[in-house]
């Protein structure tokens, strides 16, 4: 029973990690993904997170079509 904290803690650690699969970084809609992420309330600062997962698997994101599509949703709430 004391390792159930440290279980706990290292499995949302573990699932934090992965913000964004291989695929979408490379195939995604980077537009659709901004306005997903703002959909789901999360700060456009995601963004990093999903640079640091993609700069992995040698893709850039495209951030300036990430930012349009965060804006688009943030400014018609």
């Amino acid at each position: 029973m004391k390792w159930l904290p440290l279980t706990v803690a290292l499995l949302s650690g573990i699932s934090g990690c992965t913000s964004i699969s291989p695929s979408e970084c490379k195939y995604g809609d980077w537009y659709a993904i901004g306005q997903q992420t703002a959909t789901d309330g999360l700060p456009i600062s995601t963004i990093a997170k999903h640079q640091n997962q993609c700069v992995q698997h040698g893709i850039v994101p495209n951030r300036n079509q990430f930012v349009a599509g965060y804006r688009s949703v943030t400014r018609n709430s």
